[in-house]
Formats: C-alpha cells, sequence, structure tokens
C-alpha cells in the first residue's frame, strides 16, 4: 500500500469518526422527536397539524432563503483552510447573519399579518430557527470552530439535550396541545443549549471587535451565486405543502405534514453525518493535494449511497408498525405516503451532497442549476400529480424531482471529478437502487397489527429486516461499491468513534 493510500485511508476513517457523532447523536434525537411526535400526531386533529405544518413552512422559505444566505459550507471550509483567521471569519459571518435574520423576522411578521395563521406563532418559529441546532442558523456559526476541526463531540451533544427537553415539555402539555404550543416548545428546547454554548465561546465567534468588514464582503460575495439556489431551493421544498392545500385542502396537508415531520429528520441525518463530517477533510485536501481530495470525496459519495440505500430498505420493512406506533394509527390509511415518502431519502442523500462538494470545490455556480432543475420539476410534477392524488401526489412529485436533482448534480460533478463518477458509476448505483428498492417493497408485510404483534410476527418482521440489509450489502459489493477496504475503514473509523 501506497503513502497515499494510507493517508486516504486515514482520512477515510477520521471521516467516518465523525460522521458516527453526528450519525449517533442524529439517531438518539430522531428517537426522541419519534416520542413528541407521538404524542402531537395522536393529540393534533389533521386540520391542526396542517395548520402547525403551514406556519412552519411560511417561516422557512423566508428566514431559510435570506438568514441562511448559502454561508455555512462556505465559512466551514474558510475557516478549515485558514485556522488563524477563525475568530474574524467567525465573528464576520455571526453579524451578517443576525441583520439578515432581524429583517427575515420583519417579513415574517408582514407575512403573517396577511394569512390566516397566528403572526405570534410564525414570529416564534423564527426565533426557533435562529438558535436552534437543527436550523444552522446562528448556533452553526457558534459550533463552526469546531466542525472545521472534525470536532462533533459538544454540537452532538447539545443536538440530544434540545430534543430531550423537547419530549419532556410536550409531555408536560400533553393535555392542551395547540399549534402554538407546540411551537413554545421546539423554542423553550433550544434556549439553554444556546446559552451554554454563547458561554463556552467566550466572544471568540461573537466579539464585534473582531469583525471585519472585508471579510463580511468577502463571504457575502461568495455566498451570492449560493443565495439564488438557496431561494430555488426553499422554493422546491416547501411549495408542495401550499400545492396540497390549494388542490386538496387542509387535513391532505396534515397528512403531507405527519410525513414530513416524522420522516424527514432521516431524510437529513444521513446526508447531515456524512457531509458535515467530510467537508472539512475534502477541503483541506483539495487545497494541499487536490487529486487524492477528489477520491476521498467520491469514496464518500459511495459509502454515502450504500449507508442510505441499507437504511431506507430497512425503514421500508418496520414502516407499518412505525406508522401505527408513532401516530396511534390515525395515519395508517396514508401509509403508502409513508413508504413512499422513505424512499425518496437515497436521491436526497446524494443530492445534499452533491450540493456542499459544489461549495468545498468552490463551484457554487453548480447549485443554481441544481436548484432550478428541482424548482421546474417540483412544480411541473406537483401540478401534475396533486390533483389526482393529493397528499400522496406531492411525495411522487419528491421522489421524481430528486432523482431528476441527483442527476444533475453528479452530471455537473463530472466535470471536476472525470472518470470517477463516469457511466459505470452511475449504472451501478442504478442498479443497487432498483435492486433495493424491490427488495424492501416486495417484502415489507402491509397487515402487520401493533396491537395485536405475536412474538412470532416480531421475529418475522426482524428477519425480513435482517435480510433485507445483507441482501443491499451483497448487493452493493457485487457491483464494486462496497469493498473489503471500506470494511476496513470503517473498523478504523469505529475505533475513533469510541474514543
Amino acid at each position: 500500500m501506497t503513502s497515499q493510500d494510507t493517508r486516504s485511508g486515514s482520512v477515510s476513517a477520521r471521516v467516518i469518526s465523525a460522521s458516527l457523532w453526528v450519525f449517533g447523536s442524529q439517531i438518539l434525537t430522531l428517537l426522541l422527536v419519534f416520542v413528541a411526535q407521538r404524542i402531537i400526531l395522536s393529540s393534533l386533529d389533521p386540520v391542526s397539524n396542517g395548520t402547525l405544518f403551514l406556519e412552519r413552512r411560511l417561516t422557512e422559505v423566508i428566514v431559510g432563503i435570506l438568514a441562511d444566505f448559502g454561508m455555512n459550507g462556505i465559512v466551514v471550509r474558510r475557516v478549515a483552510q485558514d485556522p488563524e483567521r477563525a475568530p474574524q471569519i467567525l465573528a464576520s459571518a455571526f453579524y451578517v447573519r443576525l441583520a439578515l435574520w432581524t429583517l427575515c423576522s420583519l417579513l415574517v411578521g408582514v407575512a403573517g399579518l396577511f394569512s390566516e395563521l397566528a403572526i405570534a406563532d410564525v414570529i416564534l418559529w423564527a426565533v426557533y430557527m435562529l438558535i436552534a441546532s437543527r436550523t444552522a442558523l446562528l448556533r452553526y456559526t457558534l459550533e463552526t470552530r469546531l466542525r472545521a476541526a472534525s470536532d462533533f463531540r459538544l454540537p452532538s451533544l447539545f443536538a440530544v439535550v434540545d430534543a430531550l427537553l423537547f419530549v419532556a415539555l410536550i409531555a408536560l402539555w400533553k393535555d392542551s396541545l395547540t399549534p402554538s404550543v407546540v411551537i413554545q416548545a421546539f423554542v423553550l428546547s433550544a434556549i439553554p443549549g444556546f446559552i451554554v454554548l454563547l458561554a463556552i465561546d467566550r466572544r471568540r465567534s461573537t466579539s464585534w471587535a473582531k469583525a471585519s468588514a472585508a471579510e463580511m464582503r468577502a463571504i457575502v460575495g461568495e455566498a451570492l451565486p449560493v443565495v439564488a439556489a438557496t431561494i430555488l431551493i426553499a422554493v422546491h421544498d416547501k411549495i408542495d405543502a401550499f400545492l396540497v392545500e390549494s388542490f386538496s385542502g387542509r387535513a391532505n396537508v396534515g397528512t403531507l405534514g405527519a410525513a414530513y415531520t416524522t420522516l424527514g429528520p432521516l431524510l437529513a441525518v444521513i446526508p447531515m453525518a456524512v457531509s458535515y463530517a467530510a467537508m472539512p477533510d475534502v477541503a483541506r485536501l483539495l487545497k494541499s493535494d487536490e487529486s487524492k481530495g477528489l477520491d476521498v470525496a467520491v469514496g464518500v459519495m459511495k459509502h454515502l449511497l450504500v449507508i442510505s440505500l441499507i437504511a431506507t430498505s430497512a425503514a421500508t420493512i418496520i414502516m407499518p408498525l412505525f406508522v401505527n406506533i408513532v401516530t396511534k394509527g390515525r395515519y395508517l390509511a396514508s401509509l403508502d405516503v409513508f413508504i413512499w415518502f422513505v424512499w425518496s431519502a437515497p436521491f436526497v442523500a446524494l443530492l445534499v451532497y452533491a450540493q456542499e462538494l459544489s461549495v468545498a470545490l468552490r463551484r457554487q455556480g453548480n447549485l443554481v442549476r441544481i436548484a432550478t432543475a428541482l424548482v421546474i420539476c417540483t412544480l411541473g410534477f406537483g401540478v401534475l400529480f396533486i390533483p389526482v392524488y393529493a397528499s400522496l401526489g406531492a411525495v411522487i412529485a419528491k421522489i421524481i424531482t430528486s432523482v431528476i436533482g441527483a442527476g444533475v448534480g453528479i452530471m455537473l460533478l463530472r466535470q471536476t471529478l472525470g472518470s470517477r463518477v463516469g457511466s459505470g458509476f452511475v449504472l451501478r448505483a442504478a442498479a443497487l437502487t432498483v435492486v433495493s428498492a424491490g427488495m424492501s417493497i416486495a417484502l415489507v408485510d402491509l397487515s402487520v397489527d401493533v396491537e395485536a404483534l405475536s412474538a412470532w410476527e416480531a421475529l418475522t418482521t426482524l428477519a425480513r429486516m435482517t435480510a433485507v440489509v445483507a441482501g443491499v450489502m451483497l448487493c452493493a459489493a457485487a457491483v464494486g461499491l462496497f469493498t473489503r477496504q471500506d470494511v476496513q475503514r470503517l473498523r478504523k473509523g469505529l475505533a475513533g468513534g469510541a474514543r
């Protein structure tokens, strides 16, 4: 094995170790959120849940577009490649983001006045987006120093603490839940972690004296191509709820919202864990050894696809039980919405990774092209399928759009990655995806009833899930997307994550 291979393996192992911290915390957070969602979805009727979903969507469209400003990947890359200037970069980013959020909150208030939604709710959700770990605004800026150094322990810990507090508040207020009460619980659960991170930061990322007008201009200048993409992606991601309400009514928005709130985190957890962990190392390698950085980036993409397919296939098998338990049976009639929704996960994972990698490669222009394709497809397929299939139509449109978006992202990256992602890779990835989907959908038992679940049925479900996971891994090995070297790197990563 050459020294280059050794160094590549070391970086891959470090990425796996960092991914495990993020992934582990996200899984714990997901489990806690599922507990909270079970209480919420069994307490709010579909119309009330639709109202909550629309209040969040309205705020996220405005705040997500401008306050995010596409800065996260840029700031992490700048800090990773120039750590000596981290205080200046982070303080500048902090105040740019705070100013943008203030403007966005005013716009959200105006939008609330002209809608049928509660203005207090949309303003409070804007506050939550500012301070929460999952929304990647100010709190993300406070965590960037650690993230750029591939140290995800503290951010991961506080994400779990947020979720614990949220579950506790929802359980405490379960007899009086309304959309407003749920949003208040979100805000209160995020405050302690944000305050502790501010204290730990000791003004290293928030000092006005360290902020620089030149650095602010540089960050904004790099982010401008990303902003156009952010606007388009926000439209793509949020417009389906408004299309469903227009064509099918608020109760169907509630069904779509139930799928998003319970399974949406699953779509995000794997690409977040892998992308957040990988990009700092990829950015450093690209600066010192571009060829090796590109090799690592493509290797991570392969791992991401395989992990996403394993998780999605396993989730498909247990989806009837999951929906029954989390919603207390309220949405069992819409089980097909949940099953098909989860199958957008592998394509969303590739799509998110292609976007993050484009930023690391300083090819922000790719984001606009990807986002344009997403908006056109979301609107086109949404108008085509939602009037006929209601919330299921929105999910069908999401899957098709995600497939096209991931394809566009990979096609654009081929200009840089070359033969590393040639037609052979695309065909192998497509074959593995089709086989994985076929196996899991063929083996899922839609008749499983959690209320009358016998020990034999539980063991059968576990056996089906094990068979699907093993089948995906064997197929991945057969098409060359999962190798012996990957197993060795996984062992190194597990050893590093355990320390």
